[in-house]
């Protein structure tokens, strides 16, 4: 019989068909002849050998099939060339996975050796991705984190934009999840998603916004977070994805969750449990069981916010079971908190104690200070108060080491905001009981506060820079003139509706270059503040003060939480040399829709707001003010959150009380350690006493004196730059100017005009002055900060753009200086919890200003410039800038201008601040002026009786418009 050894010819393989047939049919137990599973992957490996689908293909059968160890020996046989072979040992990781996780890991390390030797940065990109994915998942951070740059490193020598996409969102989801440098993977997200939108592949935008969450939701920025899954749910409802639609609502009920746990709102609870249903059903049709898991843990609390112990109990336990089997430590550390929080004594201890020991298991500091935080809160409902006392301060220094890890401002500000709760509740706790513990709350308090500023006031963080001739300071360089050069484009007023997206992205990208060269320079070098030791103690506050001083310090908060429970409440440390007392405030959630009302009383400028500033006077400050010992004439007020809004000097004591601001000196300060700072500082080293900078010209279109086109103003916008902004001239800004220069003397400078320019900042000799005053428009930019300016002028052959703004301006150097910004909303910004405004004013103190007279609204240009003259008319003859403030203020009211006139210059810092003795005209100097006036008096006396003639007034009416 012919035929090889072992076959079967086609005769006898007829009958065998034919045998299986009729064996099949007597219901035999031998089966036909099953197709090849992975013919079709074969088929895709012949025809793109170097493609990886073509090998993933294989996974994709054995994760359906239960085949792995069939799928792993056709990989092994299947790599065809080089990049082939790489391919089938990435894919063979790929399906090691499934049962495997040492042997995937050997197998990604080598297809991630194999690709970047042969240069393939797309597959060395997705082999690290792998890695890094296992790596964090087993709690080696640094090896993770390792693999996370190398990616990265890779993907930066490509073109590929999908593979530099994807090693940024690898490095981002890495510093995020290790508790990393959260203001670089806030640049890695923000590159991404100029890659990813609009056009990007649907994956890629589905991780961009996820990731955009989860960044903004650790930076306490919740409505930026809702925003973020907001789109992620339109995305995934678009592309019928329940798995996808479920993780969008659960990370958006659980920012929704965190927002109302910091302000609570009538109905708020009702959204998040509406949102957790939808996406328990959601996750539960998809088979999500993570999901399902995070979803149960956000309805059980709900129910136990609700006193449903019981509904509470049973929900809980069963996102704990779910947590256990897909083995996540963080997420049973995370459940486990939640029924301590449900349980009482020893149950509570036992639930606390597994969450602690499940979190050990993580590398993650900040499951780390999460897990502090639970145990601050059992401590004082189930230890002894001096163990409890004990366990919070450890807790503080575990959240405060999760913030010395950031290495810049963005990252130090936003990551502390989102924790500065706990530090409200400890002090609550501190203070409400029947003897308060003032000295602990208030170094609680202090320890909350304006940290970054604090670092800015440290030794010059320039100082600590690189060399001036690093190539870093090119860089740096090239930076700020690309920069400069796109921002330019968007003022031009020529500047098509066409034409302002494209310039917008590139405004945007070339911001991101700025930031890490910053970053290069100064992030890993600046100073931290860490421990309880930086801060200023109460006694070393009383001892500040001086005898006809006090120091009002806020706490503004809410007395319950969401689920009823005690949350801090509102307090107000009132601190005299003689010592404190404390005072209880009402809740946030009845002082707060207090403030716009009386704000738009004040703006009406009819004098209706005398009702609401007494009732917020008395609220606020009646029992303190009472209180304080005979003398006290001047207060340094410490806000908290909205109160930083709030014209404190309009506020009225009593029925037939004067304003506040008008009987006392005020100051603010963002905490009482940086009043403590500025108080220490030596006067300024300086031989001239003020450059002042007054109605800049403003670059011009047909005539006209305009910056950008019409369109809003808003003041929390960057409309200069988004839609265009009108700014007129502004010639009430060069009289004041001429009255500060006259009042000041020949050691003052005075430019105005072209002269008032952004490059004669500068010129080194800024230092030589005391004082740095601006007339000016200035726009306040709640969205971008970074974008908020002083508009000045700019030659025609300026490599600048006119704009100084706070990068520029914490450059400057002000050490021990007065900043005065005559123009609007110089003194607000974005609040941030435990910061304060992030405004124009706040970048002059990281410059080293010791006190900034700033605007909380906009200015009228005449009532700005008859305040100013005020103020330095005082500081000329030796009044400190408070004093000089109170008495410009009163003699703005004698004249008879509302209080929204004069109530909107605040002075931030040292109240105290002196124009040195050496830098003060000579009085004797102005018997020549007087001379003057003589002999031009009957000129003076002719021209009034004219003006009376004629019946015009001779005052000069009241300007619109504003300095915006």
């Amino acid at each position: 019989m012919g035929g090889s050894r072992g076959s079967l010819g086609p005769l006898s393989r007829t009958w065998l068909a034919a045998g299986l047939l009729v064996l099949a049919a007597r219901g035999s137990a031998v089966r036909a002849v099953e197709p090849d599973p992975f013919a079709a992957c074969e088929e895709k490996v012949r025809t793109a050998p170097e493609d990886g689908p073509s090998y993933l293909c294989f996974y994709d059968v054995a994760r359906s099939g239960g085949r792995s160890a069939e799928a792993d020996a056709r990989l092994a046989r299947a790599g065809i060339g080089p990049a082939g072979r790489a391919w089938a040992t990435f894919a063979r990781g790929t399906v090691a996975l499934i049962d495997d996780e040492e042997r995937a890991l050997d197998l990604y390390r080598r297809a991630a050796g194999e690709f970047a030797r042969l240069g393939i940065a797309g597959g060395e990109v997705r082999a690290r991705y792998n890695l890094r994915n296992i790596l964090e998942g087993r709690g080696e951070q640094a090896a993770a984190s390792a693999e996370a740059a190398r990616a990265l490193r890779a993907a930066e020598a490509t073109d590929d934009r999908d593979t530099l996409t994807l090693a940024l969102f690898l490095e981002a989801e890495q510093l995020m999840d290790s508790g990393g440098d959260l203001g670089r993977a806030g640049r890695d997200l923000r590159r991404a998603e100029a890659l990813v939108f609009p056009d990007g592949a649907v994956q890629r935008k589905r991780q961009c916004l996820n990731l955009l969450g989860g960044w903004s939701f650790r930076l306490g920025r919740y409505e930026e977070a809702i925003a973020s899954y907001r789109r992620l749910r339109g995305l995934e409802r678009t592309a019928e994805n329940q798995s996808g639609q479920a993780t969008a609502l659960v990370s958006w009920a659980h920012a929704r969750q965190r927002e109302l746990e910091e302000a609570p709102e009538p109905g708020g609870l009702a959204e998040v449990e509406t949102l957790a249903r939808e996406a328990l059903a959601l996750a539960r049709a998809a088979g999500r069981r993570e999901m399902e898991q995070r979803s149960l843990q956000l309805l059980g609390e709900i129910e136990r916010s609700r006193g449903h112990a019981g509904e509470a109990r049973r929900l809980l336990e069963r996102s704990l079971a779910l947590a256990r089997e897909l083995e996540n430590p963080e997420r049973i550390s995370n459940t486990l908190w939640s029924i301590a929080d449900l349980e009482e004594g020893q149950a509570a201890a036992r639930a606390a104690r597994e969450a602690i020991a499940s979190a050990l298991k993580l590398e993650d500091p900040r499951s780390l200070a999460y897990t502090w935080q639970g145990r601050i809160r059992l401590a004082w409902r189930t230890r002894p108060r001096a163990e409890a006392l004990d366990t919070a301060f450890l807790g503080l220094e575990a959240i405060e080491a999760l913030r010395t890890r950031q290495q810049e401002e963005e990252g130090r500000v936003g990551l502390f905001s989102a924790w500065t709760q706990i530090y409200r509740w400890l002090a609550g706790r501190l203070l409400d009981a029947p003897t308060p513990d003032a000295p602990r709350a208030f170094a609680v308090m202090e320890r909350m506060r304006g940290r970054f500023l604090l670092e800015s006031l440290a030794p010059s963080v320039a100082a600590k820079a690189l060399p001036p001739d690093h190539p870093a300071w090119e860089r740096e360089r090239q930076a700020l003139e690309g920069l400069a050069e796109i921002q330019r484009r968007l003022l031009d007023p020529e500047l098509t509706t066409e034409a302002r997206p494209a310039l917008l992205a590139e405004l945007a990208r070339r911001e991101l270059v700025l930031d890490e060269s910053r970053a290069a320079l100064f992030g890993a070098g600046s100073p931290r503040v860490t421990g309880a030791s930086a801060f200023v103690s109460l006694d070393r506050v009383r001892g500040a003060l001086g005898p006809r001083e006090a120091l009002l310090q806020f706490q503004l908060g809410s007395w319950r939480n969401v689920y009823g429970d005690f949350a801090g409440g509102s307090w107000l440390l009132a601190v005299t040399r003689g010592g404190v007392r404390v005072h209880r405030l009402p809740d946030r959630s009845e002082i707060e829709p207090l403030l716009p009302l009386f704000l738009g009383l004040l703006e009406r400028r009819d004098g209706s707001e005398g009702d609401a500033a007494r009732r917020l006077g008395g609220i606020l400050l009646g029992p303190a003010l009472a209180a304080l010992p005979a003398g006290v004439d001047r207060l340094v007020l410490v806000p908290d959150g909205a109160l930083y809004n709030l014209p404190f000097d309009v506020l009225r004591i009593g029925p037939e009380g004067e304003p506040i601001g008008l009987r006392y000196e005020l100051a603010l300060a963002p905490s009482a350690t940086l009043f403590a700072r500025w108080r220490t500082l030596r006067p300024p080293r300086a031989d001239r006493s003020a450059l002042v900078l007054a109605d800049p010209a403003l670059p011009s279109s047909s005539g006209e004196k305009r910056w950008g086109r019409n369109g809003g103003s808003s003041p929390f916008r960057a409309a200069v730059f988004e839609q265009g902004m009108p700014l007129a001239p502004l010639p009430y800004a060069r009289r004041e100017g001429r009255a500060i220069a006259r009042l000041l003397g020949a050691r003052s400078e005075l430019l105005v005009g072209e002269e008032a320019s952004e490059r004669r900042l500068a010129n080194p000799d800024v230092a030589r002055y005391a004082i740095l005053h601006f007339a000016a428009h200035a726009l306040a930019d709640g969205a971008h900060p970074s974008r908020s300016a002083v508009f000045l002028a700019a030659a025609p052959d300026a490599a600048g753009d006119s704009l100084l703004q706070p990068r520029e301006i914490v450059l400057l150097p002000l050490a021990g200086r007065l900043v005065v910004l005559s123009a609007c909303r110089t003194a607000s910004g974005t609040l941030v919890s435990g910061e304060g405004p992030l405004s124009l004013a706040r970048a002059f103190f990281q410059a080293g200003a010791t006190a900034v007279l700033g605007s909380r609204w906009p200015l009228a240009d005449d009532e700005a410039a008859r305040l100013a003259e005020s103020f330095y008319r005082h500081l000329a003859r030796g009044a400190g800038a408070a004093a000089a403030l109170r008495a410009a203020r009163r003699e703005a009211k004698e004249e008879g201008l509302p209080a929204a006139a004069w109530a909107g210059l605040v002075l931030i810092g040292e109240p105290e601040w002196r124009l040195p003795a050496s830098l003060r005209p000579d009085p004797r100097a102005n018997w020549s002026v007087w001379a003057w006036w003589g002999a031009g008096g009957g000129l003076a006396l002719l021209a009034l009786l004219l003006a009376l003639a004629r019946r015009r007034p001779l005052r000069a009416p009241r300007q619109a418009r504003a300095r915006s």
